[in-house]
């Protein structure tokens, strides 16, 4: 019984690590992207409201420059 708890409490652990990364990936792409600058941006990350964002940053930054 303890080893199926603790073969149990192993996997929830792997599962969830990586998705603990991948969230912090996916903020600071989001932050990058927002700097408006699109050859940093990993756009293929961003969701479709975040994408408008980054957008809207990308065209405000392009009538800077």
């Amino acid at each position: 019984m303890r080893k199926d708890i603790a073969v149990f409490l192993w996997f929830v652990f792997l599962l969830v690590l990586p998705m603990v990364g991948m969230a912090d990936t996916y903020h600071d792409n989001l932050r990058t992207c927002l700097g408006g600058y699109p050859a940093l941006c990993n756009h293929a990350l961003l969701s479709a409201e975040h994408a408008q964002q980054v957008q809207k940053a990308e065209y405000e930054t392009n009538l800077r420059t």
